[in-house]
């Protein structure tokens, strides 16, 4: 969601003014809202009553000294269950705003995923890795941009027995990603999910003994020589990057398009009502930086630098992350301009394990 959408939004939420700043990208540098402001303009009344004279007493005498003080209470009522929900983030630790709204949010919309890590070394035939040469069972012709087309480029691999398990993933197994090289790195504006610029491939049965990697032909390898900017590829690291998992879970960031009504929704109840109201006292938190999902990754929500490709029509079908690949200087790849690409598919489909219809799309800041 823009900046703007964010402000209107919360703005909208807690029927009073939202204040924002935008961040590099459009994206939200800081979103809160501002209380009712109280009697405190000119000609405002005070807010204590003028105090009484005692009875019997004339208006010069010297007042008479104070009552004592009220015995307290033998108890203290019990807190009503609901009320005890909603003061269970203020009652964190140090009541940090931003620490306090990333926890509950975190457990109201976080996904599983596993996040991808670049690791030297050189990578196998049959690794996970960013770039590199495929493995390809045998027989199995080249991916091409279409029936006669040139050749595609293996962007990346991922072994599943070497990652973590993913609830709905394959546990086994090899998923390749091909694109095409030119200037948009295969994406297809007009039709991200049937384009011939990407082809996704899943192996389900790998060998056990030795095996080498398939050859690229001569227009499936990068010119490496030119800097990475003016490349067809978005990779520069001749035989891939080898990729490494670890377990994780990511909160929805405000770029997905389902954003905006699952937070109005969580802010609307037990488990967001402390940290609503205090961004309805004045509270600013930053929700793209709160809720980060840069990186490498399978699973998860995606990190969009400017809009989510899935808003509208059919495309909204496309809710599983299937890869996410950042601009990451360390393993060679950028998009644009520090962008990211991902991969989506429909949730059905991934279950039958059919990754004929993936939508592929990448966008810079």
């Amino acid at each position: 969601m823009e900046a703007d959408g964010i402000v209107s939004f919360l703005g909208r939420l807690f029927g009073a003014g939202a204040t924002g700043s935008r961040a590099p990208g459009g994206a939200s540098a800081s979103v809160g809202a501002r209380a009712a402001a109280g009697p405190t303009g000119p000609g405002a009344s005070p807010a204590f009553p003028a105090p009484a004279v005692p009875s019997g007493s004339s208006p010069g005498a010297p007042p008479a000294p104070p009552a004592p003080p009220a015995p307290a209470p033998a108890a203290t009522p019990a807190t009503p269950p609901a009320a005890r929900r909603r003061t269970a983030v203020r009652a964190n630790a140090g009541s940090n705003l931003v620490a306090d709204l990333r926890s509950a949010w975190s457990a109201a919309s976080g996904q599983a995923s596993v996040e991808l890590r670049p690791e030297g070394g050189a990578a196998g035939p049959l690794d996970s890795k960013i770039g590199g040469e495929p493995y390809l069972p045998p027989g199995q012709a080249w991916p091409t941009l279409g029936a006669n087309g040139p050749d595609l480029f293996l962007l990346a691999q991922l072994n599943f027995g070497q990652l973590p398990p993913l609830a709905g993933f394959p546990a086994r197994g090899l998923l390749q990603f091909f694109i095409s090289g030119d200037d948009t790195h295969g994406m297809d504006y007009r039709d991200p999910v049937g384009g011939p610029g990407h082809l996704v491939l899943y192996h389900p049965d790998l060998p056990t003994g030795a095996v080498s990697a398939a050859a690229p032909p001569s227009g499936a390898r990068p010119d490496l020589s030119r800097a990475v900017e003016y490349m067809d590829v978005p990779f520069s690291v001749a035989g891939g990057v080898r990729l490494t998992g670890r377990a994780a879970s990511q909160p929805m960031p405000p770029g997905d398009f389902r954003f905006e009504s699952a937070f109005a929704r969580f802010l609307a109840s037990d488990e967001g009502a402390d940290v609503a109201e205090r961004l309805r006292r004045g509270g600013s938190v930053d929700l793209r930086l709160a809720f980060a999902s840069k990186g490498h990754r399978l699973g998860g929500y995606p990190r969009l630098p400017l809009s989510d490709p899935r808003v509208g029509h059919h495309l909204s079908r496309f809710t599983t992350l299937l890869l996410q690949l950042d601009s990451d200087e360390s393993a060679g790849i950028v998009w644009g301009e520090g962008g990211a690409a991902g991969f989506f598919i429909e949730p059905e489909r991934l279950a039958a394990r059919d990754f004929s219809r993936v939508l592929y799309s990448w966008d810079c800041p």
